[in-house]
């Protein structure tokens, strides 16, 4: 970082806000050299830091178009959020100071300031394209959202800020989710709440089992080479993530990193001090296994899988599947 860089003194109440609550100094990334990434504040961070935690299709600005372009999932965060947030009764007026870890590009942000109209909003994350991403798709229609590159695990803010915390599917792709929750548990203010969504072991051992079946079926030995290699190596995958000791370098510059029992979570918030914590799952939907199974596939190349495969897949739905009313 440039010595010579300091803070711009033209600048708004709510930066200088931010800037008052954060302990260590924030830079505008703009004033850097990056134009695209102006209004995008952080204490900057080193490349190795950043391609530790994610994979460079994150970090570039063509992988977070991709993504865009592939994934919206802005009214199913609606939804959501919503209907958490009813569950705690947790008011909506007023003015409020609200925190998203993991922002991405807004697909939680938007319904986070539809919901609560006169908060406002720090959408962080680790991916300066993502914000760029996110900066763009903000445009001029809020002025209620600041932009903060952060490392989830380094939440080095004062004690005390923030009403509520949103980390939608944040805490699996952590080395240490309890560095987070600890730190929440002192960032919150009296009678704050902390909510996450997040997928949960026992889908991804269903989709395990049905990836299983299907290799064992015969009809997977007319399946190209790659297909098969991909359904073994997401079962493979999936294991590992399941262990809680993350020291392997295979999760370095991994994003998912986690598979984790619900009850992992609950237990962890229960032991870093924080009472008021909703542990929510990711998927709302009558199909789980079939859309993420989708999700997966087209995030990694594979297209027109075999009609018998998805009716495979179609059985575990009917059998394990709970209609959302």
């Amino acid at each position: 970082m440039d010595e010579d860089v300091v803070p711009s003194t033209t600048q708004s109440a709510d930066i200088t806000w931010l800037r008052g609550v954060f302990n260590r100094d924030l830079f505008d990334l703009g004033q850097l050299g990056d134009c695209r990434l102006s209004g995008i504040y952080s204490p900057i961070y080193n490349k190795n830091t950043i391609l530790r935690f994610m994979s460079r299709d994150y970090e570039s600005m063509e992988g977070v178009e991709a993504q865009i372009n592939k994934y919206d999932l802005t009214e199913n965060y609606l939804s959501l959020i919503t209907e958490a947030l009813e569950m705690i009764h947790f008011p909506r007026e007023g003015h409020q100071e609200l925190l998203e870890l993991g922002c991405g590009f807004g697909n939680a942000t938007f319904s986070l300031l539809k919901i609560f109209p006169n908060a406002h909003v720090i959408a962080s994350d680790l991916s300066t394209s993502m914000l760029s991403a996110l900066k763009s798709k903000l445009g001029e229609t809020t002025d209620r959202c600041l932009l903060l590159q952060l490392d989830a695990e380094d939440l080095d803010f004062k004690p005390e800020t923030f009403d509520l915390i949103v980390g939608a599917a944040i805490l699996h792709h952590l080395f240490h989710p309890e560095f987070l929750i600890e730190k929440i548990a002192k960032v919150l203010k009296p009678g704050g709440c902390a909510i996450f969504f997040e997928p949960f072991e026992n889908g991804y051992s269903i989709m395990g089992l049905i990836f299983r079946a299907a290799l064992k079926d015969r009809r997977s030995l007319l399946m190209s080479p790659q297909k098969r290699a991909y359904l073994r190596n997401c079962v493979s995958t999936w294991n590992k993530m399941k262990n809680t000791d993350k020291s392997d370098p295979y999760f370095t510059g991994v994003d998912d990193k986690w598979i984790f029992p619900k009850q992992y979570l609950i237990d962890l918030v229960k032991q870093r001090g924080l009472r008021e914590c909703i542990i929510y799952p990711l998927d709302k939907t009558n199909i789980p296994f079939t859309n993420r199974i989708k999700s997966h596939l087209e995030g990694n190349g594979i297209v027109e899988m075999p009609r018998w495969f998805w009716q495979i897949v179609n059985d575990f739905e009917e059998f394990f599947s709970i209609i959302v009313k």
